[in-house]
């Protein structure tokens, strides 16, 4: 990629090197700079205009932009210079410099460097000092007067001086060369007449006005007086109105800078007719740039109609400054800069020019004939590089820095819209479904089976004025009429609606970090704090899933896109619920093939299981081992089932079916229990293993005798089987039952309840 290329500082460039230099700097950048022709000139040149941001940011209309021109007045070169330099500076410093990147990155640069394109050639040209335009002025076409010309032709148009006894002018005591006024005792000459050099329309030498030169700068609407050098009407010359059709076709322009020469300083609109919010705000930037530059900043003065920059101001609400750079007695370390000087005052700047710029700053008088004068002395002052503009090299380098910083500090005041944040989260999740558009309302579509949930969102936007101006820049904007509002759209995706909030959002604007000192008596020790609101915060509900953008537009702020992305996890699935069951009647209890366990209660000690093998004959196999107990008194009688493999013969536990200290059961003998429960053999089925399978039923019947240890009851019933020992102790209350550790031996303990039984 090409390199930007310096901008040279060793002499003023003409039209057509101006233009080149531009072209160079777009080709080197064209991702910042963008070249236009906003008119063209009556001689034929195009205005050239440069449009200066990072395009891959957005383009220049989408962000708030600041007016940069120079060479408003044709003699002023040094203004085409500096915004040459800020060009070149912009293009440059993007990538490396921090503050240059973050300017272009959201801000627009319009570059005017030179407006009175055909004036400025024809001062090159001649080093004559023209105000604006070349065109003769209609008020003064039939009033002849003095045509500046080169008589001599050495490529300057200076002064030439005539001696005459009626002269007003005679030459300084302190050096010949400069002239000095006249005075009332003065008798001895030699005395002179002085005129720009140059031809007469008249024979009687009768110098009259200027009759070339529109001033471009009182040729705008505002507080417009017509009258010689004014034009005849507002907008009047080609140049003013394409500047004036610019500026109203871009609502972004927030701050205008004009470069003009001699004094020094900095000026903005007269204050007279200001809003006092506006005055505040024109000191406090003043107050910047003086710290900044060291140029006084001060209001123009009164009586100037149809300047730039009150019309920027009045007219578009517009913030407009203008620089005056250069200031010879300045530099020659003068404290006056006003027009009337002393002898003292010109001899010193004369000595200043011989001893900074020798042979440059003044031309010795030379003799010379002219046609119509006779004998005369051609010299004089170098006007243009020397009073109006600073001479070329190092002078000229400085002057165009101080507009430079001037630039930059306005540029990065202006407005600017932002978003603190952008937040999203989900409140719930909805099954329904966006209903199909029609005229007219329509049922809601029932949700298909299966179907994704969708998301319920609370979108919360903080939109912010990131610059020191406010978004509405000046007071004036509601003065005149002029509304600049902050909207914000929402984009929505397909499917998506809004529950809550609006689409579209205009806000009345936004205060900047500058707009509480832009108050009359604000001091921080006082301060409790003001009214502005620099943020704004904006809430929506929004159903459905998709990319969300959000635009915010202001004119003076700029444009923001911003993309939430709504779609995000969906919730977990929730189970399906099985359906509910038909009511059936209960089933019957199942059937089981194995003999029922019967459940005895030892005296004393509660019930306990008991196993009671099936009886088979000898040389059979064993019976199978019982089954639980049944939920009834008889088990019903169940289908045979194939025989199990053989198995041992079970052995009944050493103290299953026997009270504690009675002897053991005969060998071979079927096992009783100890308490009146008796096993009832069922009817018999015949098992294909050769041996009758009995199932065994256990009917439970009153005792004739009760068991030890406890109470006969009343009546016989029929019950079903009582809880183990565990979970269901003797009552505690029975008076005969034996505590539950005896210390009387089991014998004697047996004898003496057999005693008491008799």
């Amino acid at each position: 990629m090409p390199v930007v290329p310096p901008l040279g500082t060793e002499r003023y460039l003409s039209y057509h090197e101006l233009a080149e230099y531009m072209r160079s700097v777009e080709a080197a950048a064209p991702h910042l700079v963008r070249l236009y022709s906003i008119g063209t000139s009556p001689e034929g040149r195009a205005l050239l205009l440069a449009e200066v941001t990072n395009r891959g940011s957005g383009e220049g209309p989408e962000k708030p932009a600041i007016w940069l021109d120079g060479n408003l007045h044709a003699s002023e070169l040094v203004g085409s210079m500096a915004c040459l330099e800020v060009l070149y500076q912009l293009a440059a410093g993007h990538g490396r410099d921090e503050f240059v990147t973050h300017l272009l990155d959201t801000r627009a640069f319009y570059i005017a460097p030179r407006l009175a394109v055909d004036g400025a050639e024809y001062c090159l040209n001649t080093q004559d000092v023209v105000r604006s335009g070349v065109r003769l002025d209609p008020f003064e076409e039939d009033r002849p007067g003095l045509t500046p010309a080169d008589i001599n032709s050495d490529g300057r148009i200076l002064q030439m001086r005539v001696e005459d006894p009626l002269g007003e002018w005679r030459p300084s005591r302190r050096d010949s060369r400069l002239l000095v006024p006249r005075g009332p005792g003065d008798r001895q000459g030699p005395f002179y007449r002085v005129f720009r050099e140059g031809y007469f329309d008249h024979e009687h030498l009768r110098v009259g006005p200027r009759r070339q030169g529109v001033e471009f700068d009182r040729n705008f609407p505002h507080q417009f007086e017509p009258g010689a050098g004014a034009g005849p009407y507002p907008l009047s010359e080609p140049e003013t109105r394409c500047v004036a059709e610019f500026v109203r076709h871009h609502p972004n322009l927030c701050v205008a800078l004009s470069c003009h020469t001699g004094g020094g300083l900095v000026q903005h609109p007269q204050t007279d007719q200001m809003a006092e919010r506006d005055q505040e705000l024109y000191d406090a930037m003043g107050r910047q740039v003086s710290e900044l530059t060291g140029f006084p900043v001060q209001g123009a003065p009164p009586g100037q109609g149809g300047r730039l920059d009150q019309w920027l101001y009045h007219d578009r609400g517009i913030l407009a400054f203008r620089s005056r750079l250069w200031s010879i007695a300045r530099a020659a370390g003068l404290e006056s800069t006003q027009p009337s000087r002393t002898e003292v005052d010109n001899y010193t700047l004369l000595r200043w020019l011989d001893r900074e710029l020798p042979g440059q700053g003044f031309t010795p008088w030379t003799a010379w004939e002219h046609p119509q004068l006779g004998r005369v002395e051609v010299g004089g002052w170098h006007l243009l590089t020397t009073w109006v503009n600073p001479p070329p090299g190092l002078y000229l380098r400085e002057e165009i820095q101080k507009h430079v910083r001037v630039a930059m500090l306005l540029a990065s005041a202006l407005p600017r819209l932002g978003a603190s944040r952008l937040r999203e989260e989900t409140v719930g999740w909805s099954e329904r479904r966006k209903a199909p558009r029609g005229s007219g309302p329509q049922p809601e579509p029932p949700a298909t089976p299966g179907e994704s949930p969708v998301p319920l969102r609370k979108v919360t936007l903080e939109l912010e004025n990131q610059g020191y101006l406010s978004t509405s820049v000046t007071q004036r904007m509601s003065e005149i009429g002029q509304r600049c509002p902050v909207q914000v759209v929402l984009e929505l995706p397909e499917g998506a609606e809004v529950m809550l909030g609006r689409v579209r959002h205009e806000l009345d604007g936004l205060s900047g970090t500058g707009s509480v000192h832009h108050q009359a008596n604000v001091d921080v020790v006082w301060f409790s704090g003001g009214e502005e609101r620099p943020r704004e915060t904006l809430e929506w509900l929004i159903r459905g899933g998709g990319d969300l953008r959000v635009v915010a537009r202001c004119e003076r702020a700029g444009q923001i896109k911003l993309l939430s992305r709504m779609a995000s996890v969906e919730p977990p699935a929730l189970p399906v619920p099985p359906p509910a069951p038909p009511v059936r009647p209960p089933a019957p209890p199942p059937r089981s093939s194995r003999p029922v366990i019967a459940e005895v209660p030892l005296p004393g000690f509660g019930p306990v299981p008991v196993a009671v093998p099936a009886v088979a004959r000898f040389g059979e196999h064993p019976p199978l081992p019982a089954s639980p107990p049944a939920s009834t008194a008889t088990s019903p009688p169940t289908p045979p089932r194939p025989a199990p493999p053989p198995a041992a013969e079970p052995v009944a536990p050493a103290n299953s079916g026997r009270v504690l200290g009675t002897p053991p059961s005969k060998v071979g003998s079927a096992l009783r229990p100890a308490a009146s429960s008796e096993v009832q053999p069922p009817t018999t089925s015949q098992d294909s293993g050769g041996f009758e399978l009995q199932p065994l039923s256990v009917t439970r019947e009153t005792p004739s005798r009760p068991p030890l240890g406890s109470r006969p009851p009343a009546t016989s019933v029929q019950r079903p089987a009582e809880p183990p020992h565990s979970s269901q102790p003797p009552a505690p209350e029975a008076p005969e039952a034996p505590p539950a550790a005896s210390k009387i031996p089991t014998p004697l303990l047996l004898r003496r309840l057999r005693e008491k039984n008799k």
